[in-house]
């Protein structure tokens, strides 16, 4: 409580306002914590992408803006001296990508699948996914940019993955089996 005391008044109000919300519906509270997933995912899939400018930049490579998936940018990124990371980088955007659209599915679905009268047991479950999915899935592009040619560091990014698609299925898994309105 004392750091919350020690914040700036533009951030305390706000933050004692959400706070006095949650206390008085705690189950409007979990669904909306469960929601806020979505756009810290959506700032995960960019955070790549803003690195692999950043050391784009660094290195003193020309960056077509104009053309930026052309052959000449590509061509110019491999001289880099930072070319096998700005790789991984694009390379865990793409899959944060290709993995998104299905978590927001399975979330929302979720969402939709559960009535208001559904006790806060089933809404912390959804909760604890959407927050495992977000965990693994910052960690699977910190292993994915940091890996390299280490077998173990990939086999754990691999392992991550998994862990993102497991949450999936069972956030799908939820909404399939809550019961019928």
């Amino acid at each position: 409580m004392q750091i919350i005391q020690n914040l700036p008044p533009y951030i305390r109000k706000p933050l004692m306002q959400v706070a006095m919300k949650a206390m008085q519906n705690p189950t409007e509270a979990i669904k909306r914590a469960t929601i806020a997933t979505l756009p810290i995912n959506l700032i995960l899939i960019f955070c790549p992408h803003f690195f692999k400018m950043l050391l784009v930049r660094k290195s003193g490579t020309l960056y077509d803006n104009a053309d930026p998936r052309g052959l000449q940018n590509k061509k110019s990124l491999e001289k880099s001296t930072y070319s096998r990371i700005i790789s991984r980088c694009s390379s865990a955007h793409l899959n944060t990508l290709e993995t998104f659209p299905l978590f927001g599915i399975a979330l929302l679905a979720c969402m939709r699948s559960h009535p208001k009268t559904n006790g806060k047991q089933q809404l912390m479950v959804m909760l604890k996914l959407a927050l495992k999915y977000t965990a693994g899935r910052a960690f699977y592009i910190m292993l994915y940019i940091c890996s390299g040619d280490s077998q173990i560091m990939g086999g754990c990014r691999t392992a991550a993955y998994f862990q993102n698609i497991f949450c999936i299925f069972q956030l799908f898994r939820l909404s399939i089996t809550a019961p019928m309105r």
